[in-house]
């Protein structure tokens, strides 16, 4: 970087290893939340996917593939906008993302099987609803594991502001 006028005396500015430098877990927490924003496509793909997948199995065979409560979850999505400022919203987001994801382990394993035995004929279609639900409990998965590491970046930061706020206090005597 060009400067004009002259320079300060004794430095040919081979100082700069000695500048400050951001601490590495304030980079860490910036890369976490672009992974985690990265993935709300994709959570939102399979939750409009499972909504499709719902609606045709109920219409084709009457059965109710997903509990109807699950397709609530849709909007999880939406906590990534209240991400950036709020903690709350980010373990709330964490959590519902670790119940998504245990909800389609539990589906995309044992109820899609039980699925194949009763859709005679249609193995192509428990065959989709078995990569769908191991795709989403993936995405899922990324998404808590994500946002538990900027939680726990949260909280060694405010530990390191708290020793540093607690080291500059006077030590009564």
């Amino acid at each position: 970087m060009a400067s004009k006028g002259a320079y300060v005396a004794g430095t040919d500015g081979g100082d700069y290893s000695h500048r400050e430098r951001v601490a590495p877990h304030y980079k860490d927490v910036s890369a976490y939340k672009v992974k985690t924003h990265a993935l709300a496509p994709y959570q939102l793909a399979f939750h409009l996917a499972a909504a499709a997948a719902f609606v045709y199995m109920y219409v084709t065979t009457g059965m109710f593939v997903y509990h109807r409560p699950f397709l609530a979850t849709a909007a999880t999505p939406l906590l990534l906008r209240y991400m950036d400022s709020n903690r709350v919203a980010l373990l709330a987001y964490s959590g519902l993302c670790g119940l998504i994801a245990a909800y389609l382990i539990w589906l995309g394993i044992g109820r899609t099987l039980d699925l194949m035995a009763l859709m005679e004929g249609r193995m192509h279609e428990a065959v989709i609803f078995l990569v769908l639900n191991t795709a989403g409990a993936v995405v899922h998965l990324l998404a808590m594991y994500y946002t538990r590491r900027i939680l726990y970046l949260y909280s060694s930061i405010d530990d390191a502001a708290r020793a540093r706020r607690s080291a500059a206090r006077p030590k009564a005597e």
